[in-house]
């Protein structure tokens, strides 16, 4: 019986956490050293015949007491709730707590047995949590859970269909509105939860966290326990409208793990069946002398006993076993504990990832007895950590990302945005998005992109914004809304890409598919396109205008004796002069191939207007070329054709002013003619004798 109680307080030492059992009448008669510590004592058995008025936190004596007294009459554990005291050395510090109710054999209860974690630093840590690290690690860590989003202001509720499903109804059956809660609660707790929640939402209480009962569809119980936090921005201040987000867990297994540990017997069964997380004790040859049930279930195994005399290499893959057996061996070497996170495969064949707790075990001699260790699942929080460094990659990423709130607030960006606009976070956060306009686009345009977003919930296209230094520049941005279950715009978010590059080749590409390469005048692609608008307009105002076809004289001696460059520089020098005898900027000068050029004359009142335009063409091509040292002497035939007269679109224009220059060559070249019902339509095959 000694070794017994002897191994009893060496387990609870070992245990990084505050252990102590009372009498029916909260009389302390046992704890470990760590609570002794806590109360401003040195070792555990100065805390034995003590009350709680004997310690450090006298004041919370009479709520201690009332605690107590609960859990023994309702014969229920009282889980996880949060006390805040004085410590001994007068310090504020924050405990989370479990009480649960000791019986003896009998099942007559004989006490109650706490265990509790100093989480000062923790609460103060959590406390300093951005917005949304805070309610996208409380979603995820609720994922497997029910969740529910209370909007305060309109009772709507938004319940997820993991939590109506744990009360067995499909997501369509339940209505979304606190009406559901209220109609499925027990009728006895219904008030008092409810009460629990204001004094949470008023600021009376520091946390929300309850149990009770729901009804579920095929009529029998279902134990939850709900946490809930009110939705708060950065600054810790409640959002608009006011919102309560929590989850509902299913605690009927828990409860009725609790109901089958008061049927055992002895302290130490109930105090390691009890642990919410792996508890075991091991031998110096690794092999396990004892293990509470989560451990035990953990590895597929009904009952604690199951396991004992087994090693891991009975229940792991063996690199696992030999990992576990390597971290006994130094916490026996060693004689010091060992924490470190780890992974086991659960019967399911799934890899977990457990925070895991090592030390030595030793007799009132000092001789090693050992291990003890103990294990909780930290799974859901290394998915967390996984799924925030996504995020986080994401965001990051290589177009520039804003978020603001639903007034175009600035709240967030990232480093593209300012490597895109040089605006950083410091210039951009607080400021209105209008930070970025740049003057080019009118009111109608940003009315048009908002009505989108109103009516589509987004908007993409391309835009001119300007950057921090003054340079206006393209982007291709993207804007969607983002809205709430009441469908409330609540933020927005863009994505833009820079576009400058693009443009830039864009109208490039744009250049050379309507310009000429060699003289940069319009080719025949612009030309018509041209045509084709100058004759809308002059059928709409009913107005005249004329064509010319152009075809150099004498041009393929100077490409055959001379070669090719010279010819290309005489051509570029043509373009030139042509250019120089158009005034006026609605008229066209284009090259549609070879020594041939096309000149398009838009509103021209007379046919001598045409002829004086024609006449100087041909003096300033008749007038000598120097390129290159030589002197060139070449001449040119123009054809002319009107609207309406001559043809009413651009083909037959065309066609007839081709043949108006092929006249001009019979005259002698270095002239133009008029096309006429007497001009002649022989092609260009038959008239080969003319260069």
């Amino acid at each position: 019986m000694t070794e017994s109680r002897h191994l009893l307080q060496l387990i609870i030492e070992t245990i990084p956490m505050r252990i102590y059992w009372k009498d029916i009448n909260s009389q302390y008669i046992g704890c470990n050293n760590k609570f002794a510590r806590d109360a401003g004592l040195k070792h555990a058995n100065e805390v034995t015949g003590k009350q709680d008025a004997d310690l450090g936190w006298i004041a919370h004596n009479e709520a201690y007491r009332a605690i107590d007294q609960e859990v023994m009459q309702n014969r229920s554990t009282k889980m996880a709730y949060l006390t805040h005291q004085k410590s001994h050395d007068g310090s504020d510090v924050t405990l989370k707590s479990t009480l649960t109710p000791l019986c003896n054999q009998s099942g007559e209860v004989v006490g109650v047995l706490g265990i509790y974690d100093d989480i000062t630093q923790l609460t103060i840590a959590e406390a300093e949590q951005s917005v949304m690290r805070e309610r996208l690690n409380f979603a995820l860590q609720g994922a497997n859970d029910g969740l529910w989003d209370w909007n305060l202001e309109t009772n709507q509720v938004y319940y997820s269909p993991r939590w109506k499903s744990m009360l067995g109804y499909q997501d369509s059956e339940l209505e979304n509105n606190i009406e559901t809660w209220s109609e499925l609660v027990d009728p006895e707790v219904r008030a008092q939860t409810l009460a629990l929640a204001k004094e949470y939402i008023d600021g009376h209480r520091t946390s929300f966290e309850t149990e009770f009962r729901m009804k579920h569809k095929q009529g029998y119980w279902v134990e939850i326990l709900s946490r809930a936090k009110l939705a708060v921005d950065q600054d810790g201040v409640p959002l608009t409208p006011r919102r309560l987000i929590g989850t509902h867990v299913d605690i009927s297994h828990l409860k009725y793990i609790e109901r089958e540990l008061r049927k055992k017997e002895g302290y130490q069964r109930a105090l390691l069946d009890n642990f919410p997380f792996m508890v075991w004790l091991k031998d110096v040859d690794s092999r396990f002398l004892s293990v509470n049930k989560v451990h035990a279930q953990n590895y597929g195994e009904e009952y604690p006993e199951s396991l004992a005399g087994k090693t891991d290499y009975d229940i792991s893959p063996i690199e696992i076993a030999e990992a576990y057996r390597q971290d006994d061996l130094t916490v026996m070497r060693t004689m010091q504990p060992k924490s470190l996170e780890e992974t086991y495969i659960d019967p399911q064949g799934q890899i977990n990832w457990i925070e895991t707790f090592k030390a030595p075990v030793t007799d009132q001699e000092g001789n090693l007895l050992g291990t003890v260790g103990f294990a909780r699942d930290i799974s859901e929080r290394k998915r967390t950590e996984a799924e925030f460094r996504i995020a986080a990659t994401a965001f990051e990423s290589q177009e520039g990302m804003i978020v603001t709130d639903a007034y175009a607030n600035i709240l967030k960006i990232n480093h593209s945005f300012t490597r895109i606009t040089g605006y950083t976070a410091e210039d951009a956060v607080g400021q209105k998005m209008k930070l970025l306009k740049s003057g080019v686009h009118d009111a109608a345009f940003y009315k048009e992109m908002w009505d989108s977003i109103t009516t589509k919930g987004s908007w993409q296209g391309e835009i001119w914004n300007k950057r921090k230094n003054g340079d206006i520049y393209p982007e291709w941005l993207t804007i969607t809304a983002v809205k709430n279950n009441e469908n409330v715009v609540t933020h927005y978010v863009g994505t833009m890409i820079d576009i400058t590059a693009r443009k830039s080749i864009e109208e490039r590409v744009h250049h050379l598919a309507h310009y000429d390469p060699l003289t940069d005048l319009p080719n025949r692609t612009l030309l018509t396109d041209r045509l084709h608008q100058a004759l809308a307009q002059a059928r709409r105002e009913t107005s005249r205008l004329a064509l010319m076809f152009l075809d150099l004289d004498k041009f393929k001696p100077v490409n055959d004796q001379l070669g090719h460059e010279i010819g290309d520089a005489l051509l570029k020098e043509v373009a030139n002069r042509l250019t120089a005898c158009i005034k006026r900027q609605t008229d066209t000068v284009s090259r549609i191939g070879g020594d041939e050029f096309v000149i398009l004359l838009s509103q021209i009142e007379t046919e001598q207007d045409a002829a004086m335009v024609a006449n100087e063409v041909v003096l300033a091509l008749t007038q000598p070329f120097l390129i290159e040292s030589h002197d060139i002497n070449i001449s040119c035939s123009v054809g002319i054709a009107f609207y309406p007269m001559h043809g009413v679109d651009a083909k037959s224009l065309l066609q007839v002013a081709d043949q108006a220059m092929y006249d001009a060559k019979r005259a002698g070249r270095g002239c133009f003619r008029f096309y006429s019902d007497n001009t002649s339509l022989s092609s260009p095959d038959n008239l080969t004798e003319l260069p």
